[in-house]
């Protein structure tokens, strides 16, 4: 089965809210340390952090298997321990689709790699090609912090990046003639 391979999103961006901002966003478009982050000055959610635009060219007649992120990220925390989870996360194509990944899991202090979805893995979406492919086409999630007051943690997402398994449609190779001829010789 074709795969587009890992690829880094274009656009990495807050979607204002009501909760808390992320900052630096596209320091989360390079794997170079550099991160995006939330400040926790309070137990709760942050805004969403969208990334788009991966690039993607998967031809038009492709059916779409299943779909692949990898995310690095951490908390950091001078003191405490504070909780810190994905709690929300869903494809975005102009606008969310699919099953909630946010898993829960706990974040550590260091760097750690999480995969989400996989190779059969359409998240509870029916994609298609011109959906993946357009700019507008990624993931956005929330993350949620527990016991960050007073000592205000931050969480930090290294990078992002996608992997889109498809595969190809099967023709037949019969042409529409033939189809004709062997209409007419019924």
């Amino acid at each position: 089965m074709p795969s587009t391979g890992f690829t880094a999103f274009g656009t990495a961006a807050n979607v204002a809210g009501a909760d808390l901002d992320w900052t630096t966003e596209s320091n989360a478009l390079v794997d170079d340390n550099a991160v995006a982050k939330c400040i926790y000055t309070s137990n709760g959610d942050s805004d969403y952090l969208r990334f788009t635009n991966p690039g993607f060219s998967i031809p038009a007649t492709a059916i779409i298997d299943g779909i692949e992120i990898n995310v690095r990220f951490l908390k950091v925390a001078p003191v405490g321990n504070p909780t810190i989870s994905f709690a929300n996360m869903f494809l975005y194509a102009n606008g969310q689709v699919g099953s909630d990944k946010g898993d829960g899991f706990s974040w550590g202090l260091t760097a750690f790699t999480d995969t989400f979805g996989g190779s059969s893995d359409t998240w509870g979406a029916t994609l298609t090609p011109a959906d993946v492919n357009a700019s507008t086409f990624g993931f956005e999630f929330i993350v949620n912090a527990i016991n960050a007051t007073p000592w205000e943690p931050f969480a930090a997402i290294e990078y992002a990046e996608i992997n889109v398994h498809y595969s190809q449609r099967v023709h037949s190779g019969i042409n529409i003639s033939e189809i004709l001829l062997m209409l007419l010789d019924e």
